[in-house]
């Protein structure tokens, strides 16, 4: 959590401490500020975008808008995080996975396979479910080249950006139709801070998803128990349309007020900024492991294209315990298919150094 983000939780938790509520208006604009700035991230409305608790919950959202639209079949990466798949496999819908689970294949690969899919079999309203940086190697889906072969199928595109909000940009002008992410990775906002982006041309197809509440019409403070007619955009989601979950909120905040003081008041430019670093780093962690002879998963990608970089080794749990008793915090994760070892992930954001990165390939060369 960057301390721009803590500043804004701390000073909430001050003034809820010390004089109660009394400051509720200025939460409810910061909100919105906040709902700006998420706006300008992705090159959205800020009427497009609602906020959640967490990825999940957008998942969630997502699974009973595609069944509202009549989607039959959804597509998705073999290699997708369960966020984004689990509320659909609650659903009585076709899911066609694509790809492998080795993660060798690109996504130009397993798109062409989508079309061929789609081609070949009875045709069906459907969706492409899937990550914008695979949680596991760190490979960048083409958001472009999807949206192309969405837009050829008549296909509804559904982004999760939960491992790029925070680090690459994102321009739902692809046309992204609906995208959850969270805070809580890379825009170092914390727990609690779900984003959800709908479409305008979407809602007015479609409506709202039912998980509406008192907060969701035009004039809720009329106290009219009967009026459940939600107003037709996705701030009408917010927590549920209950009272908005103002701590997360506002750490979400403070951290994108960060990424524009990098860009000089610009979000878009902050974002930029980052995803420069973070690529140049994560290049030159690549380049270290290759040397010190390790498996990478998904193969060579020059330059990295997001800062997870991931390497399989027989020998996973010895390397995981020497990186962290130097203080070197890494993930490791079960390999999707087995028997070649596990993986470790690294991940490299904008406060790692070239000198952080350095220590810790010594670490891993004299492992080797």
């Amino acid at each position: 959590m960057c301390l721009s983000a803590h500043d804004e939780v701390a000073r909430y938790l001050h003034e809820m401490t010390y004089a109660g509520d009394l400051y509720f208006g200025d939460y409810l604009e910061k909100v919105n500020r906040t709902r700006a700035q998420v706006a300008r991230y992705l090159g959205a409305s800020a009427d497009e975008i609602a906020f959640t608790t967490n990825s999940s919950t957008g998942a969630t959202l997502m699974a009973e808008l595609l069944v509202r639209a009549d989607v039959e079949r959804v597509y998705f990466p073999a290699f997708e995080f369960p966020t984004s798949i689990h509320a659909l496999l609650h659903r009585r819908l076709e899911l066609v996975p694509l790809g492998d689970l080795t993660e060798n294949t690109t996504s130009a690969h397993w798109l062409a396979q989508l079309e061929r899919h789609s081609d070949e079999n009875p045709p069906k309203k459907s969706a492409l479910v899937g990550s914008h940086v695979s949680f596991l190697n760190g490979a960048v889906l083409d958001v472009s080249a999807a949206a192309e072969v969405c837009a050829r199928q008549q296909m509804i595109f559904v982004l999760n950006a939960t491992q790029s909000f925070g680090a690459l940009e994102i321009d739902v002008d692809a046309p992204v139709q609906l995208l959850f992410a969270t805070g809580l990775k890379w825009a170092c906002a914390g727990y609690g801070a779900g984003v959800l982006y709908l479409r305008r041309s979407l809602v007015d197809q479609l409506g709202l998803p039912a998980a509406t509440g008192w907060l969701s019409v035009d004039d809720p403070y009329r106290m009219n128990n009967m009026n459940h007619l939600a107003k037709p955009c996705a701030s009408a989601l917010d927590a549920g349309g209950g009272m908005p979950h103002f701590p997360s909120l506002l750490g979400l905040h403070g951290a994108l007020t960060l990424y524009e003081r990098i860009g000089d008041g610009e979000i878009r430019a902050g974002v930029a900024q980052v995803q420069q670093r973070v690529v140049e780093l994560a290049t030159q962690l690549q380049t270290g492991l290759l040397d010190a002879g390790f498996e990478l998963l998904g193969g060579k990608v020059t330059p990295r294209s997001s800062g997870i970089v991931s390497i399989v080794t027989p020998h996973a749990d010895a390397l995981f315990q020497r990186l962290s008793d130097q203080g070197i915090l890494i993930s490791k994760r079960h390999h999707p298919v087995g028997g070649t070892g596990d993986v470790l992930r690294f991940g490299v954001h904008f406060y790692n150094t070239a000198e952080d990165l350095d220590a810790a390939l010594q670490v891993v060369r004299e492992f080797r």
